[in-house]
């Protein structure tokens, strides 16, 4: 993991050998680097947990208008955390593309439709860099860019309450 963010944050004492995602990620918001922190945070998880952190985190902000592409795609997306199998993949990739891949509900469509079961590194994990990009295009619609890493920080609270359990996949 630390390889992908090292040109990113060069001067970084974040990573120490044995240092885990989840404690990259935390190291890396509290120095600074939040766009970093939700990267290592997207591939911490496992494909499914990322999608739902991106449905999550797009909750932030109002739903797209109901009858347009992005609530299609974003319906796809947490459609496929609920059940994750090929036909809602497939449902994603076609939403997904509907949109050009132009928004964060798009995005998090095509993180659904990347998604694999096989653990991934990370430099190949396309359903995890596109969790990411949704979490990032979501932040920035949220508000000011000056207020980034105050919402970083409320994004990273969202996959913590993944982790723990307090914020279960849909049944």
């Amino acid at each position: 993991m630390w390889s992908l963010l090292a040109p990113a944050v060069p001067d970084s004492d974040a990573y120490q050998p044995g240092t885990s995602e989840w404690q990259l990620a935390d190291a890396l918001l509290a120095g600074g680097a939040p766009n970093e922190a939700l990267r290592a945070m997207a591939h911490a998880f496992s494909n499914r947990e990322a999608v739902w952190w991106a449905c999550q985190c797009c909750h932030l902000v109002s739903p797209p208008g109901q009858g347009t592409d992005e609530a299609a795609a974003f319906r796809a997306a947490e459609e496929w955390v609920q059940y994750p199998e090929e036909a809602t993949a497939a449902n994603a990739t076609v939403a997904a593309a509907a949109t050009a891949y132009d928004s964060p509900w798009a995005l998090a469509a095509a993180a659904a439709a990347e998604a694999t079961e096989e653990p991934r590194p990370p430099a190949d994990d396309v359903s995890a860099e596109y969790a990411w990009g949704a979490v990032m295009r979501i932040l920035l619609l949220v508000g000011e860019p000056k207020r980034f890493a105050k919402h970083a920080g409320e994004a990273m609270d969202l996959g913590w309450e993944i982790v723990d359990g307090t914020r279960p996949f849909p049944r």
